[in-house]
């Protein structure tokens, strides 16, 4: 198991982890909710708090027998901006 996953697995319980987690991939989180809305995302955006929120929720659904983290959170954030798409209709793309 690589070292992402396996410190996937102790953020689940530990918030300080968590946070060094987001933190250390900030930068593809950001990425991967600027692909998934379409447009350039930063942290003030509210695409930003949706990836937040994909990404608490990878992290606490994570199971390494079921394929590796980042691809977890890429399928949750798809999910969640699919949602949050669904109710501002307008903005999406």
């Amino acid at each position: 198991m690589d070292e992402l996953s396996l410190t996937a697995i102790a953020a689940k319980k530990d918030e300080r982890r968590f946070e060094e987690l987001v933190r250390s991939l900030k930068p593809w989180i950001l990425k991967t909710a600027s692909d998934a809305s379409g447009h350039y995302v930063t942290d003030s955006d509210d695409e930003w708090s949706v990836a937040l929120m994909a990404f608490n929720e990878a992290v606490q659904k994570y199971d390494e027998k079921k394929g590796s983290f980042l691809s977890k959170v890429q399928t949750s954030h798809r999910e969640r901006e699919a949602t949050a798409c669904g109710a501002r209709r307008p903005r999406c793309r």
